[in-house]
């Protein structure tokens, strides 16, 4: 189907900019540093189900919502996506509370070459020699900064194979992203409050009723759906290509804040470690340009 122009256009600057502050997140989740990341993201769920709930409502889409919800076999899907989503989240949320903003972008600069490997275990999809060379040089990168440093990359295994896993359940339901959130946080929603229920009892939450606190946790929500809008938004409307490759400014600019900003040791080792993965990338978006291979999955909201 063609792609007006000026759509186009638009699209790409919707998807630059929500591209750009899943990049910058991690400046707002340092706010947290000193928070439990399980508490930080019992709020981010519970928080994130009354802002995409009340978008969905307001677009009126709960219809799509209760849909998929009783579907058994989607809602399946559905909820090992949450369990997915749940674990990518907090191990995100937990790097960056504990300076390894790093480890954090090297996760998602692995997940495409990840969910090629997905798609040999479970699709059964044949490789092409290019793909195999983009997996060899992202395996030879892990394995470098296994040897060098064994507790840098376990961080960054686990966002990885979290939101390639992910991005697998939720090609098994057909639902769209805001919608998708909202149910899935919905499917979460009970164990979050649980856990919050239970630090309460334990005098060992550090939600309070201050005005900047109630602030400061309720944002999650907005934080997380306004980029997952802008992306809805680009999506349908720049070619698929486009909207893998530009994936990549996301942990580019979480590395760049890493170094930069955190100042987090990024020396000759780690930069052979992801050099060799950047390697594997530049192979790999090779494959998009030339409509040999399929672009890879939006990053998960962080």
């Amino acid at each position: 189907m063609a792609i007006d122009p000026s759509a186009e256009v638009r699209g790409r600057w919707a998807a630059g900019i929500a591209f750009l502050y899943w990049g910058l997140i991690p400046v707002y989740w340092k706010a947290f540093s000193g928070v439990g990341a399980g508490e930080v993201i019992a709020h981010r769920i519970i928080w994130s189900l009354v802002f995409a709930g009340g978008l969905v409502f307001l677009r009126g889409s709960a219809t799509a919502v209760a849909r998929v919800l009783h579907n058994r076999r989607e809602t399946m899907f559905l909820a090992l996506a949450s369990v997915l989503l749940s674990i990518n989240w907090l191990t995100f949320v937990w790097a960056v509370t504990h300076d390894r903003v790093a480890a954090s972008s090297l996760g998602y600069f692995l997940c495409p070459l990840v969910s090629v490997a997905l798609a040999l275990a479970f699709e059964r999809e044949r490789l092409s020699r290019r793909q195999w060379m983009a997996v060899a040089f992202g395996s030879g990168g892990v394995a470098w900064l296994f040897f060098v440093e064994p507790t840098t990359p376990l961080p960054a295994l686990l966002i990885a194979f979290s939101w390639a896993g992910y991005g697998w359940c939720k090609r098994r339901v057909e639902i769209g992203p805001v919608a998708s959130l909202a149910a899935e946080t919905l499917i979460l929603a009970p164990f979050a409050f649980l856990w919050i229920g239970w630090l309460a009892w334990r005098g060992t939450a550090s939600f309070s009723f201050e005005v900047s606190t109630v602030g400061l946790f309720a944002s999650a929500g907005l934080v997380t759906a306004l980029p997952l809008i802008l992306f809805a938004y680009a999506a349908r409307r720049i070619p698929l290509s486009a909207l893998g490759f530009l994936n990549y400014l996301v942990p580019t600019t979480s590395l760049l804040l890493a170094v930069f900003l955190y100042g987090e040791p990024f020396g000759t080792r780690e930069a052979l470690g992801f050099g060799l993965i950047w390697s594997g990338l530049i192979i790999y978006s090779l494959g998009l340009f030339r409509g040999r291979e399929p672009a890879a999955s939006p990053p998960a909201p962080r």
